[in-house]
């Protein structure tokens, strides 16, 4: 759902929608997930599953009012992954659990 000059509309997404299969999607246990999700956010692993993580992070960019858009959230998370800033925040929440 988004919310936009005080309307309501749905937005959906599917895994069509990023041209991968699920076979590409699927990860595994918890260390295993756990280093993919870190080598997205430091910009080692490309591909299906780092946009998929970046159209995650665009969608909460608008439910949180950051990004106007998916669109412009899209942009916002490949800036924040490109530069290191998603990074460096993860390594802060993991030093701070």
């Amino acid at each position: 759902v988004a919310l936009k000059d005080g309307q309501l509309s749905n937005l959906s997404f599917e895994h069509r929608d990023t041209n991968a299969s699920l076979d590409e999607l699927v990860g595994g246990d918890a260390v295993d997930n756990a280093a993919i999700l870190e080598g997205i956010l430091a910009g080692r692993i490309k591909g299906s599953r780092r946009n998929l993580a970046v159209l995650n992070a665009a969608a909460g960019f608008v439910v949180t009012g950051k990004s106007a858009s998916i669109e412009d959230g899209v942009k916002l998370a490949n800036e924040l992954i490109d530069r290191g800033a998603a990074h460096v925040k993860l390594r802060t929440m993991q030093d701070f659990c």
